[in-house]
């Protein structure tokens, strides 16, 4: 990519929100603030803005919400990054299923399954999934080849496996 005219936008998997504003209902949808961090190609420092904002720690919300975060990411307005007819592509990298268990600790809220995600990139933003869009993870696809894992990614597989024609895995172990 070292000739690319590339953006990436790295966002944690833990919601965000202004004072007073319980993350953990369907009206928070659309209010979370957009923690993100904007790094281009052009970028003298890109290598270093990039390895710190990888390096986000273990002590954010233990509910992961990649499909969320995923999401908010993607809409923020704040840093705006996403070009239109630009190719996008997700990378999530996480040792938990989204919402814990396949979507269990998000309950009914949106965000608690793959669809939220896929719909926004289809609908909203208008990418055809598998032409010019795309999932991609390292996540612990079981927890025998991830032990470190809470829960097996059920959901992240899904959602790296939605509209794959490829015979090649999108996504790696995260405990390699």
């Amino acid at each position: 990519i070292k000739d690319a005219n590339w953006q990436i936008s790295v966002i944690t998997t833990s919601p965000a929100g202004p004072a007073g504003l319980n993350l953990n209902l369907a009206t928070a949808e659309d209010k979370e603030l957009c923690n993100t961090v904007l790094i281009k190609s052009g970028d003298a420092d890109a290598t270093d803005k990039f390895a710190k904002a990888v390096n986000a720690g273990i002590s954010g919300n233990g509910n992961e919400q990649g499909i969320r975060q995923a999401v908010v990411g993607l809409r923020c307005t704040e840093k705006p990054w996403l070009r239109p007819l630009s190719t996008l592509a997700v990378l999530i990298v996480s040792d938990e299923d989204n919402c814990s268990l396949d979507g269990k600790d998000c309950g009914t809220l949106p965000w608690a399954k793959e669809g939220y995600l896929t719909n926004f990139v289809e609908n909203t933003l208008s990418r055809t999934i598998g032409k010019n869009a795309g999932f991609y993870g390292l996540v612990g696809p079981n927890k025998t080849l991830c032990p470190t894992a809470g829960n097996a990614a059920t959901q992240y597989l899904r959602l790296f496996n939605y509209k794959n024609t490829s015979a090649v895995s999108n996504y790696g172990n995260i405990c390699d």
